[in-house]
């Protein structure tokens, strides 16, 4: 009986353990880049003085995603431990953004996002239209109050720039707490 007990806890913490080592996984991460986008592109939009843009979420190579990201791990500028932290996070399980569903996110009246597809192809020609972007998945750390993801926003020469948000909640919604660039073009 004392064996049975014994071995049924060891299969409880296994299983405990291996739960937790994937528990970023299980929660909805997207919320981190749902409630964040809206703000990080009204300050593009503010930034360079548009009335109102069009956004296209286009799909981008994750390895020039994780390369960029590598990058800045490498160069050790990065001191506040935690954003360290959720952005190696980030680094390992970078992935494209295709799965959340952006066609038709509003961030405000006057500006939204639409998914590149033969629906939207029109769009580019738009007089609204500003950029395309790219996003990768969000991660979240084990306490699930810091999360992090990688934004692209590509405006031509001169103007197009990649960035790591790193958010954190603040009475239970998610806010930016810092937007690393990460390259921008010349």
């Amino acid at each position: 009986m004392h064996n049975k007990i014994i071995i049924a806890l060891f299969f409880f913490f296994v299983a405990a353990s291996c739960s937790k080592s994937n528990s970023y996984e299980a929660i909805d991460n997207n919320n981190v880049i749902k409630e964040t986008l809206k703000s990080f592109l009204e300050n593009i939009t503010t930034a360079y003085k548009l009335d109102s843009a069009i956004f296209i979420h286009v799909e981008y190579s994750d390895f020039i995603k994780k390369n960029s990201i590598d990058t800045l791990l490498n160069s050790n500028i990065i001191s506040n431990k935690n954003q360290l932290s959720v952005i190696k996070l980030l680094s390992q399980h970078i992935s494209d953004s295709s799965k959340i569903k952006l066609d038709q996110f509003k961030i405000d009246a006057q500006n939204i996002i639409v998914e590149d597809n033969s629906e939207n192809k029109h769009l580019f020609n738009s007089l609204n239209y500003f950029a395309t972007i790219v996003l990768s998945n969000a991660v979240v750390d084990e306490k699930l109050n810091l999360g992090a993801y990688y934004i692209g926003v590509n405006c031509g020469k001169g103007c197009s720039s990649g960035f790591i948000v790193v958010a954190s909640t603040k009475s239970k919604k998610w806010q930016i707490e810092d937007v690393i660039l990460l390259w921008e073009s010349k």
